[in-house]
């Protein structure tokens, strides 16, 4: 049986493959992430992305580990475009010195639509695991 905790990031999946043909909203959230990581640029003193996008792996994992104690489905919600934000910017500059040039624009923007929900699937699968009811007729 499917719960929320695996049907939000299914649809979240689904979204990031379907809008990798135009990106705009992953393009939004790069965007963003310039104004997200502008004070750990000032309280780090470096504007070096490779110590920065660590933030983001760390933001990442503190997100997941949220939605897995989350309750409410909004607060999932909003946990999950949080975890896409941070693991989509994670991956995106950690790959950025790639040459993209031999595929066509939508490949890797996919992949990594792919890769930052596979965290949330797996802790959604693990929630349904814990919770479903082991039946022992015995």
């Amino acid at each position: 049986m499917k719960t929320e905790d695996t049907k939000i990031p299914l649809t979240t999946l689904l979204i990031m493959t379907v809008t990798s043909f135009v990106p705009v909203g992953q393009i939004i959230m790069l965007q963003g992430q310039g104004i997200f990581l502008y004070p750990f640029e000032k309280l780090f003193g470096t504007s070096e992305i490779d110590v920065l996008n660590n933030v983001n792996l760390i933001s990442g994992f503190l997100t997941v580990l949220a939605f897995y104690f989350a309750k409410r489905k909004g607060l999932k919600v909003v946990l999950t475009v949080l975890t896409v934000f941070f693991f989509m910017s994670y991956l995106t500059f950690l790959t950025e010195n790639m040459n993209y040039e031999d595929y066509p624009y939508f490949i890797p923007i996919m992949i990594i639509g792919i890769l930052v929900t596979l965290p949330l699937l797996i802790v959604g699968l693990i929630k349904e695991k814990i919770k479903k009811p082991t039946h022992n007729n015995g």
